[in-house]
Order: C-alpha cells, then sequence, then structure tokens
C-alpha cells in the first residue's frame, strides 16, 4: 500500500511540474501489475489482503490521474538495485544543527548525496531560548521532512551532546528526562512530540553524536564572514569619520590627523592586554595620541575578535559591594588556577584594589600561610582577611597564624552575605588578560596594577594607591627595549596640600611640649 502511496505522490509532483508523459519504476512485480490493470482496464483486481478496499481506493486515484490530465503511463519493473527511490528507504542520514540564527536540516543519501536541505531562521521573539530547544526543533523538522519523503528508518546527526542524550533516552526508555531549564516544559512537549511521531507512523528512529565540523548542516545555520566584516567596517568607518572633526579640533600644531587610525587603537589595545575602552583611551592619550577619541575607541574593540571570544562580559559588574575606606585595612585572599598552576591571590579591598599573586607548589595552609607570612613581611597586616569556606582556609594552621598577627577573619556566606566577589572579579580581571594577549601572569598583574582605574589621573593606579608613587611600565606601542619616557608626574605635597590623606596615622607636636 505504501508503494501506491508513492505512485499518486509521484503522479502528483509530475502534473504540476506539466509532464504528460510518466515512466513509473518499482521493483514490486504486484505494485506494477496492478497498476497496470488499473490505467488499461484490462483486469479487475483479485486481492483477499484485509486492506482490499484501501487498495481498491488507490488504484482508482491513479487511474483518474492517468485519465484525467491525459497522462501516458510506463510502468517498469526493475530491480532493487537499479531503484534510485530505494537509497532513500535504506537509512538516510539526517543531518541537524542550530545556532542562535537558525536552525538547518540536511537529507543526505548512503552515498553521500544531499537531496533535500533546509534553513529557518529562529524569530527574534524565541532568539532569546536556549540553544538546546532550537537543536530540539531542528530535529522535529528532520524528522517531518523524512515523513513527507515517506522514509521510516531515520538516522538522526547531531553535534548536540544535550539533545542526543535526551532524544535516544526518550526512544530506548532507558531514563527519564531529567533537565532544571526554565523551559522544561517546553523542552518535554518537543521530546514526547518526537516519541508521539514514531509511534503513529511507525518509525525506526536512531540518533548519532558527531563532532562539528563533520557536520555538514552546519552552512545552513551560519552567516558568510564577508557580510559581518562588511558592516563591521561601515560601523568603524563612521565611528571614525565622525570623530575626525573633533580631533582635527585638538590639533593646534597644523599636522593631519593619522590616517590608520584603527590600526594604532588596535595596536595599543592588544599591547595593553586587550582592556576597556576607558582605559585604552587613556594609553593613547598618555603618548601624545590626543586625535584619539572614545566612539573610534569603542567602535575597534566592538571589532576585537579576541574580546569577543574569550569572556566577553554582557553586563557592567557591581564594584565596590565588599570595599572598605582604608587602603590596606581588609585583603581578600583566594586560591585559583590557571593552566594548570595554584595561584594564591592577594587583592586590597580598599581604594586602591592593589593585587598579589604566588605561584603555589601545593594547595594546602602550609603553603598559604607561608606565602601570607612574606606578603605580611614586606606590606604589613592588615585589619582583615575576607575568605571564602575552603578547607585550608578553616583549618587550626590558618586560625593559629591570624591569631598571631592579630587579623579578623571573615567568610563568606557566615559574615558577608556578598561572598568573596572582590576576588573573583580579580582572577576575571587578570586572566582574561593573559588569554587575550597570550602573555605570562605576572606581566597582567604588572599591567593591571600601573592602570588608572579612573582612566585619566596616574596617581589612581592601585600601585600607586599602596606606594604613594607611579612605577613605570612596559611600552605600548613599541617593539620592546627600555621606555626612555619619564613617569607620570603626581603633583608635590606643596601642591597638593599637606601630602596627607583622610584616615593617615601621623605624629603630632604639642605646643607646650619641651
Amino acid at each position: 500500500m505504501s508503494e501506491l502511496d508513492a505512485a499518486i505522490k509521484g503522479l502528483n509532483l509530475v502534473i504540476s511540474w506539466g509532464v504528460r508523459t510518466v515512466t513509473f519504476c518499482t521493483d514490486s512485480a504486484a505494485v506494477a501489475s496492478s497498476i497496470r490493470d488499473a490505467v488499461s482496464g484490462r483486469a479487475r483486481l483479485r486481492s483477499k489482503a484485509r486492506g482490499e478496499l484501501l487498495i481498491r481506493m488507490r488504484l482508482g486515484i491513479v487511474a483518474q490521474l492517468v485519465e484525467g490530465f491525459g497522462l501516458t503511463l510506463d510502468v517498469k519493473l526493475v530491480t532493487s538495485a537499479d531503484n534510485m527511490a530505494d537509497a532513500l528507504t535504506r537509512m538516510p542520514r539526517h543531518w541537524l544543527d542550530a545556532t542562535s540564527l537558525a536552525s538547518g536540516v540536511v537529507l543526505e543519501d548512503p552515498g553521500g548525496g544531499v537531496v533535500e536541505d533546509g534553513s529557518w531562521l529562529r524569530p527574534e521573539a524565541i532568539a532569546a531560548m536556549h540553544i538546546k530547544m532550537a537543536e530540539l526543533d531542528a530535529a522535529l523538522s528532520g524528522v517531518n521532512m523524512a515523513i513527507a519523503w515517506g522514509i521510516k528508518d531515520i538516522d538522526l546527526r547531531t553535534d548536540s551532546a544535550t539533545v542526543h542524550k535526551w532524544v535516544s533516552d526518550a526512544l530506548s526508555g532507558r531514563s527519564r528526562l531529567r533537565t532544571k531549564a526554565h523551559a522544561e516544559v517546553l523542552i518535554r512537549r518537543r521530546v514526547d512530540i518526537i516519541r508521539e511521531l514514531v509511534t503513529e507512523f511507525q518509525l525506526t528512529i536512531t540518533i548519532e553524536l558527531v563532532k562539528t565540523d563533520e557536520n555538514p548542516a552546519n552552512v545552513m545555520t551560519r552567516v558568510p564572514k564577508e557580510w559581518l566584516r562588511a558592516c563591521r567596517a561601515e560601523e568603524e568607518a563612521g565611528a571614525i569619520t565622525c570623530a575626525a572633526p573633533v580631533a582635527a579640533a585638538v590639533v593646534t600644531d597644523g599636522e593631519p590627523t593619522p590616517p590608520d587610525t584603527a590600526a594604532m587603537i588596535r595596536a595599543v589595545h592588544e599591547n595593553i592586554g586587550h582592556q576597556g575602552v576607558r582605559r585604552t583611551l587613556w594609553y593613547l592619550r598618555r603618548d601624545g595620541e590626543q586625535w584619539a577619541t572614545k566612539p573610534a575607541v569603542r567602535a575597534v574593540i566592538r571589532t576585537c575578535d579576541v574580546c569577543q571570544s574569550i569572556d566577553p562580559a554582557p553586563t557592567r559588574w557591581r564594584h565596590e559591594s565588599l570595599g572598605v575606606q582604608l587602603t590596606w585595612e581588609r585583603l581578600a585572599i583566594d586560591v585559583t588556577h590557571y593552566r594548570g598552576d595554584h595561584y594564591l591571590t592577594v587583592v586590597d579591598c580598599g581604594p586602591s584594589r592593589y593585587g598579589i599573586w604566588r605561584r603555589l607548589r601545593r594547595s594546602d595552609a602550609a603553603e598559604i600561610t607561608a606565602h601570607l607570612e612574606t606578603v605580611f613581611l614586606e606590606h604589613g597586616a592588615p585589619a582583615e582577611l575576607l575568605l571564602d569556606n575552603a578547607t585550608e582556609f578553616r583549618g587550626r594552621r590558618m586560625g593559629a597564624f591570624a591569631a598571631r598577627w592579630g587579623v579578623t577573619l571573615w567568610f563568606r556566606e557566615v559574615h558577608e552575605a556578598g561572598g568573596n566577589g572582590i576576588a573573583e572579579r580579580h582572577h576575571r580581571t587578570i586572566k582574561v588578560m593573559s588569554a587575550r594577549k597570550g602573555c605570562t601572569i605576572a606581566e597582567s598583574l604588572h599591567r593591571y596594577n600601573m592602570t588608572p582605574r579612573d582612566g585619566s589621573q596616574p596617581e589612581s593606579t592601585p600601585a600607586a594607591g599602596v606606594f604613594r608613587r607611579v612605577g613605570r611600565d612596559l611600552p605600548v606601542t613599541g617593539a620592546g627595549g627600555h621606555d626612555d619616557r619619564p613617569p607620570p608626574v603626581i603633583p608635590a605635597d606643596s601642591e597638593r596640600g599637606t601630602g596627607f590623606r583622610e584616615g593617615d596615622l601621623v605624629w603630632t607636636r604639642l605646643e607646650d611640649a619641651v
């Protein structure tokens, strides 16, 4: 009966194309004989099958189509090896893929040829939904495409491990779906639809996990890079063009604005460890590039592939939730790892946010207290230490160390509900700079401590907040070597007033003292 359904679909297809001479090839002798007899009217159908009435109805539809549209139908009996349509019934592969832009499906025959492909753009209303939802939608589209072709054995190929587990568990019944996503109900509904289609159409579905670079459906869900590059180039040129009059107004010695401003901004941005707009602009203006403007720098950073691929921050971090007013009054310490090495990090919770990293041979209390002892001997002990609930911080050795120095220990979730956010944000800053620039932790920490926090005043660097001086940093525009530029000048004590700040401890002399 399915062969007759395929014959009716084929006749409808050729009629829509305007074809009047049709050659129908089948590898079923019974179907070929039945269609010849129905079209010619030489003999009536003799069948005792259970669906005799349905078979007669389908043969009548074939005869009506041939007679009504004046078709010339030639029925040929071929072998299974010569039947081109038989390839679609031998487990064709359905490749699935989805991105934030679209979902795509590629139907491939066992020989590797593409039979049909399709791509569906994701509407903006559901573009914010999880990518796994789009992968499930692509799986449903692949099953619907197979049903339209009359395929019963379906081989799904996906590069999503989560979707592979969901569908395989649903088909095999090994375990129930386990997910706590915000769209849990919608995910369960899509998996149930696949299970219902298998039962209703008597399908045999297998799903296999493949690598992303081996999935031919990837090209159906991606946009050529040239399109994005053209849009970015237009935005960058527009931002620099709009900024050019302002730069020309600043230059007073008659020198023209540098022609390749974007390349110069990008070079400085990369040399300082891919920092943000404000700090990149400060380095440019410090080196005498007064033509640089914030829109031009922002346009270059938005098109930086490294910044967009390594930890792009979608929102601004909330600063100073655990900060204090005095420098070195509270220190946030933590143990982090980077590329196989463990580090002890010490961050000032005061206005300076000065950071210290020490590499650990082993992450235990003895090693940590030894490094803290060195830091305290060099810089002095703080009043408080902000820690998390790690085992090495909760032990007796840390408690004895804090008691000897007279330091109060504040633990996360117990005394401070905001957690150790200052140390975690500091880890993110240093690790991102090292990953983007490909430099060491020491160089990234140097850039961090020598960069003004407000983006304008040299005395706002973390190092100046602790040492009351501004050091010399690595050159950012040259290929290397010694930096001959003088260090930034900080106003003298006579120009700034007394030279002291609020909270400093000073010795005073009484007027009546001898």
